[in-house]
């Protein structure tokens, strides 16, 4: 009883130990990015309800919370230094982090540095890059996204959840319906 009492101690100390550090990297999240993901990832590790009072507190999103997390925990053993994670930022760390090894950590940032964060996780996938490519934004009603949905899916979108087309497979589909009117 004694022992449980003193480990239980011993973690809140620790606890709070973690938070303080965390809210102080948080006041300039840029500036401390690997700091900060990798102080997360040990709170997390500690316990899972601080990183919960951290995100309600330090006013960051849930999500980045924990992607932030994320990257704490992928780099938190490899020697990427904080200038490194500062020049590529938050949203490509994001994204090499599911990759990032002790073998090819350099390269991941290497390639963080050359493209922007969209190409990026194209080519992390393996995808071909389209050179001058442009997005397309539609600001349509439910209905008409539902209209256009089903139109696109008859033109080989495939949905990648139970209501979402990707974006690729929206392009795809749409492409084919230009050719099929001839343009």
């Amino acid at each position: 009883m004694i022992k449980e009492a003193k480990a239980q101690t011993k973690q809140q100390e620790l606890s709070t130990k973690l938070l303080a550090k965390a809210y102080a990297y948080a006041r300039d999240v840029n500036k401390n990015l690997l700091e900060l993901s990798v102080a997360l990832w040990e709170l997390q590790k500690n316990n899972i309800h601080d990183v919960v009072t951290f995100q309600e507190e330090s006013g960051l999103s849930q999500r980045k919370t924990y992607y932030l997390i994320d990257i704490g925990k992928a780099f938190c053993n490899l020697p990427i230094t904080p200038d490194q994670a500062r020049e590529i930022g938050w949203t490509k760390l994001k994204e090499i982090a599911p990759y990032a090894q002790a073998e090819n950590w350099q390269e991941l940032v290497d390639k963080a540095k050359k493209h922007k964060s969209s190409d990026l996780a194209k080519v992390l996938r393996g995808e071909k890059l389209i050179e001058n490519e442009r997005v397309l934004t539609l600001r349509l009603s439910a209905a008409d996204k539902e209209r256009l949905d089903k139109l696109l899916m008859k033109y080989g979108a495939g949905k990648t959840t139970a209501t979402n087309i990707s974006d690729r497979e929206r392009g795809k589909a749409l492409m084919k319906i230009v050719a099929d009117l001839g343009f």
